[in-house]
C-alpha cells in the first residue's frame, strides 16, 4: 500500500551522490528541496554546498531548488550558488516539479529529484514521474509540523526495508538486484570522495531495472549487451518520452532470453507519419507499437490490417510482413483483461465514452461485443462521435447508441449508474492538469452517476478524471493493466514467445512503483 511513496533510493546525503556519473548517464538537471536537504533549516548556504553547485556548472549539470518555504528564504540560498529557485511550490503537487524541468529544459527521463521529506518531496516527485532520492535530514532540529510527518514517514520506511530485503533475498536466490547512487564505504566507514557512484544507466533506479544476478565477478553480462544481431522494436507516437513500454519490452526481452531492444520514436510531425513508417521497414525494424495520436492515422502505410483492426479503425501494433508492416489492435486486449481484473461486467451496463480516437475505438467495439446495453459517446468533435457511434451501429445493431459534443453531455446522461471510460488525451503527462470534462455541460452528473470509471491514461497514475470520480465516491482503474497486456500480446506476435502469468505479473509489480 506503500509503494507509491517509496524513494528510488536512500542516502545518508545529497553530497554523496556521483553527480559525474549521473551527466555521464545522460542526466542534465538535478531538482532538490533545500531545508534539511542541503543545509539546516533556514541556514545559508554552507561552504560544502557552494562547492557542489561550483562543480555542477563546470560539468554543465543544472539545478532548480523547489521549496514550500516563502520567497526571501529561498532566494537567498539560490542566489548564494548561483541557481534557479521555485518558492511556495505547493509540494506534493507535480506542478512545481514539471515547472522545474521547464526550467531546465530537461525531462523525466534526464532530471533527478533529491530531498528529505516523503509526504511532499518524494511523493511529489513520484506523482511527477521523476527519479527520487530521499536522503537524511541535515539537523535534527526541524518545525512541530515535520516532526509529525517524520512519525508518520516510519511505517513507509519499514515498508521499503522489507521490500529492499525482498529484493536482495531475490539476488541471492538468482534474481535481480536494486542498483545504488552509492559508492561502497571505505573500511573506516567514509566514502571514497565527496560526490559517491551511482552504478547503472538513466533510469534504471527509477524503474528497477537490475543486472542479472550470478555473473562472474567483474565480468559484464554480455547476454543484455546491444550486438550486431539485435532486433528493434519501438513506441511510435508524440509524445513518447512519458512512456514506460520500454520497461515492458526490455524487461519481457531480458528474461525470456531474446536479443531485442525497445526504444520510443517520437513523431513530432503528423506530415512525416508515412515517412516514419516506411523508414522503420526499410532499416529492419522487428516491430512497432503505435500510440496517441497516430492510431488511425497509420494505418493507410501499413500493407494490410487483421479483420479486427479494419473492425475497429483503429491500430496500435505493427508486425513486418512481405513487403512492409501488418497492422494489429491488442488495446482490446489490454481493455479486456484490465475490466476482468477489476471485476467489473459490461454486460448490461450503462457506459459512457469519453472520445473518438483509436484508443476510444477499442473501447466502444469491446462495450458492444461484451453486451453493453447502450453506449454513450461523447467528444469535442461531434461529428467524429457521430461517425463512430455509426460504426459499432453496423456490426452491433442492437446495442442503443448515443453520440454528441461533449458540451452537451447533459442531453446523453443515462438515466442510472454507469460505467465511464476516458479515452482522450486530456491529463496525460505533461499537461496533467488537463481534464477531459472542462467545459461539460452535466460534468458533475457524470461524476455522481459513475460507479466505475476507467482512463486509458496510465501517467500520472491518478488523472484530475479519475480523482474527481473518487471523490465522488466511485471507483478507479488507470491504464497501467491495459498498457501491460496489450503489450504482451504485441511483444508475442513480434518474437513468437508465450508470456505467462507469472512474468505478467512480475512486470506488472515493477510497473506499479513507477507510476
Amino acid at each position: 500500500m506503500f509503494q507509491n511513496l517509496f524513494p528510488d533510493e536512500i542516502a545518508d546525503s545529497a553530497y554523496i551522490i556521483d553527480y559525474d556519473r549521473l551527466y555521464r548517464e545522460g542526466y542534465r538537471g538535478v531538482i532538490y528541496d533545500v531545508d534539511n536537504t542541503l543545509v539546516p533549516h533556514g541556514a545559508p548556504a554552507d561552504a560544502r554546498a557552494k562547492a557542489l553547485f561550483q562543480h555542477f556548472h563546470a560539468i554543465g549539470l543544472q539545478a532548480v531548488f523547489l521549496s514550500n518555504n516563502t520567497e526571501p528564504r529561498v532566494r537567498l540560498f539560490a542566489e548564494t550558488v548561483g541557481e534557479q529557485y521555485i518558492c511556495l511550490a505547493g509540494k506534493p503537487s507535480p506542478k512545481g516539479y514539471r515547472q522545474a524541468m521547464e526550467m531546465m529544459h530537461t525531462g523525466t527521463e534526464n532530471t533527478l529529484f533529491v530531498g528529505d521529506q516523503i509526504f511532499t518531496d518524494i511523493w511529489g516527485a513520484r506523482r511527477a514521474g521523476i527519479r527520487a532520492v530521499l536522503v537524511k535530514p541535515v539537523h535534527p532540529k526541524e518545525e512541530l509540523q515535520i516532526m509529525i510527518k517524520r512519525k508518520l514517514e516510519k511505517p513507509v520506511l519499514r515498508a521499503y526495508a522489507r521490500f529492499h530485503a525482498e529484493q536482495e533475498r531475490a539476488a541471492g536466490e538468482g534474481g535481480r538486484t536494486l542498483p545504488t547512487v552509492l559508492l561502497p564505504k571505505n573500511a573506516d566507514g567514509s566514502y571514497p570522495q565527496l560526490y559517491g557512484v551511482y552504478d547503472g544507466r538513466p533510469g534504471t533506479m527509477r524503474n528497477m531495472q537490475r543486472e542479472a544476478a550470478g555473473a562472474e565477478k567483474g565480468k559484464t553480462d554480455m547476454n543484455n549487451a546491444v550486438t550486431g544481431t539485435t532486433a528493434v522494436c519501438g513506441l511510435l507516437g508524440n509524445p513518447v518520452s512519458h512512456s514506460v513500454s520500454p520497461q515492458i519490452h526490455n524487461t519481457l526481452a531480458q528474461d525470456l532470453g531474446q536479443n531485442l531492444v525497445y526504444v520510443p520514436l517520437a513523431v513530432t510531425d503528423p506530415g512525416r507519419l508515412g515517412d516514419a513508417v516506411r523508414g522503420a521497414f526499410a532499416t529492419g525494424l522487428l516491430g512497432l507499437n503505435v500510440t496517441v495520436p497516430y492510431k488511425n492515422a497509420v494505418i493507410p502505410f501499413l500493407e494490410a490490417a487483421d479483420p479486427l483492426a479494419k473492425q475497429i479503425g483503429a491500430v496500435n501494433t505493427l508486425v513486418r510482413g512481405d513487403s512492409g508492416y501488418l497492422g494489429y489492435n491488442t488495446d482490446v486486449t489490454g481493455l479486456r483483461r484490465s475490466f476482468e481484473q477489476a471485476a467489473v461486467s459490461l454486460r448490461g451496463r450503462h457506459v459512457v465514452l469519453l472520445g473518438a480516437g483509436g484508443a476510444a475505438r477499442a473501447a466502444g467495439f469491446l462495450c458492444a461485443a461484451e453486451g453493453a446495453e447502450s453506449l454513450t459517446i461523447v467528444n469535442r468533435t461531434a461529428e467524429r462521435a457521430r461517425q463512430l457511434s455509426a460504426d459499432i451501429g453496423r456490426f452491433y445493431p442492437t446495442v442503443r447508441l448515443r453520440a454528441g459534443a461533449l458540451r452537451e453531455l447533459s442531453d446523453f446522461l443515462p438515466d442510472a449508474g454507469c460505467i465511464t471510460i476516458q479515452c482522450t488525451s486530456a491529463g496525460l503527462y505533461p499537461r496533467v492538469e488537463d481534464d477531459p470534462l472542462a467545459g461539460a455541460a452535466g460534468a458533475e452528473e457524470l461524476l455522481a452517476r459513475t460507479d466505475f470509471a476507467f482512463d486509458v491514461i496510465y501517467r500520472p497514475g491518478e488523472t484530475v478524471f479519475l480523482r474527481r470520480v473518487r471523490e465522488h465516491g466511485g471507483r478507479t482503474m488507470n491504464g497501467l493493466v491495459m498498457l501491460l497486456y496489450q503489450g504482451i500480446e504485441a511483444f508475442e506476435k513480434w518474437t513468437g514467445c508465450r508470456v505467462d502469468g507469472t512474468e505478467a505479473t512480475k512486470v506488472l509489480g515493477e510497473l506499479s512503483l513507477i507510476v
